[in-house]
């Protein structure tokens, strides 16, 4: 960070960059540490980002040196990442803004290095995150002042790119700034200070998780000075889970859930979704990605709606005919030669099933004892009920993925197999997918206890 270097020789080692830059300042929040985990400063190390990293390149820009990673000023390259940084902070939340975050040499020679933040390659995206029990725009009001269901999910932000033409530097809030320390026994120092990011993500995007970084400007050990430096941030301390408006931590502090919940159901409800209906004692708010709008669904395993008119849960009949739709949270109960299959959203959920006589289910699908006669390629025996499924499906097993040896003796080689007792009660229904067009089917090795 270019911050506070007002002497003359300071002065002069900037008069490369860019004049805002060189007298820039970052915003005090030192107080307010203390509400953030209050954790030392920390020197010299790598980077650990988590999950922080945004925008196009966030697998691979994520503090280090990597080529895909530059941006250039003038005859300068600088190695940066880009994550969410807090531009304002107080002890109750903190708004975040997408923010390059990289670091740069005061010169072209060898010399000391300097952290530097820019926006990024777009409009500023900025937003107001809050501690359980707070709300609104600087996280002030104390009961909901609204409801914003938006998600916020880490992929949001996939189109963004690092951008070093928009210097931010006097904007972010910092802990510490300008801390010097000369690393890995190298004579030039590395700038560091301490910010407050976004580490991490909610499941249901209702807020986020924010903690203190450490941001360092350094060189490639493998390098050294002459060639670029990078930025690597750590981050440290504890994290907080923070939460949109209109949202609260839940009971086991895990994620964020609604205030109101019936004030944030009748938020941007899809067409046909009544928000009246909502009952959140059974029911959890459910995002429509395709729509952008917010549906609802039965938090209880096994129920379902039974009308798109009146929406209320029941529990769905039971069987392998019958299921929840994934898509719209309905009761499906699929034909009789048909099974519930939730993967089979063209079928609406229903796949077809395909019937097994009790010679396919002994010697393989469409095989009997005349053209089966090898003890070594028929299913009955078989115990792995993966090598069954596999050996039924394809008309007889393959002696290599055989759970039973070569030779004709099944006594010998197959124990605990009732062979000479008949029919024995069938093990747990085993789905599999055999070839087109019989979608799925659901078969049991009879002969096995």
């Amino acid at each position: 960070m270019a911050i506070k270097k007002y002497g003359f020789l300071f002065l002069t080692a900037l008069a490369a960059l860019n004049s805002e830059a060189a007298f820039a300042s970052g915003i005090n929040v030192s107080n307010m540490l203390q509400y953030w985990g209050n954790p030392s400063m920390l020197y010299c190390a790598e980077s650990d980002m988590g999950a922080a990293s945004i925008g196009k390149n966030k697998a691979t820009c994520t503090g280090n040196d990597n080529n895909v990673c530059l941006m250039k000023n003038g005859k300068r390259e600088s190695g940066g990442v880009l994550m969410l940084v807090a531009r304002e902070v107080n002890q109750y939340g903190a708004k975040f803004c997408p923010t390059t975050v990289y670091g740069q040499k005061t010169n072209n020679k060898c010399s000391k290095s300097i952290t530097l933040y820019s926006e990024s390659d777009k409009a500023p995206k900025c937003f107001w995150l809050c501690k359980s029990g707070h709300y609104g725009e600087g996280c002030q009001n104390i009961t909901p002042s609204g409801c914003d269901s938006s998600l916020l999910r880490r992929s949001d932000f996939d189109s963004y790119s690092m951008s070093n033409s928009s210097y931010v530097e006097n904007s972010v809030a910092m802990f510490h700034w300008d801390q010097r320390e000369k690393c890995d026994g190298r004579t030039y120092s590395d700038e560091h200070d301490m910010i407050l990011g976004i580490s991490d993500w909610l499941p249901n995007g209702h807020g986020a998780i924010a903690q203190p970084f450490v941001v360092r400007s350094t060189y490639p050990k493998s390098k050294g000075c002459k060639t670029k430096a990078f930025a690597t941030v750590r981050k440290v301390g504890t994290p907080t889970i923070l939460c949109k408006n209109g949202y609260k931590l839940n009971a086991a502090g895990t994620d964020c859930e609604p205030a109101d919940a019936t004030a944030c159901a009748q938020i941007n409800m899809c067409a046909g979704w009544d928000s009246t209906l909502f009952d959140a004692d059974v029911m959890v708010m459910h995002y429509n990605d395709s729509g952008k709008c917010w549906e609802y669904r039965c938090t209880t395993a096994g129920y379902g709606f039974i009308s798109e008119t009146l929406r209320t849960c029941s529990a769905c009949p039971t069987g392998m005919r019958n299921g929840v739709s994934p898509q719209t949270g309905m009761c499906i109960q699929c034909a009789n030669d048909k099974i519930f299959d939730a993967n089979a959203s063209n079928t609406n959920y229903c796949g077809n099933t395909m019937a097994l006589s009790k010679s396919d289910m002994m010697y393989g699908r469409g095989k009997t004892i005349a053209t089966q006669p090898k003890l070594q390629n028929q299913c009955w025996p078989l115990s792995n009920p993966s090598e069954y499924k596999d050996c039924v499906q394809n008309g007889g097993r393959k002696p290599q993925t055989s759970s039973v040896g070569g030779n004709d003796n099944p006594v010998q080689r197959i124990p605990n197999i009732g062979i000479n007792d008949g029919l024995v009660k069938p093990v747990e229904p085993i789905k599999i997918s055999p070839v087109a067009p019989v979608d799925n089917v659901y078969i049991a090795n009879p002969y096995l206890k």
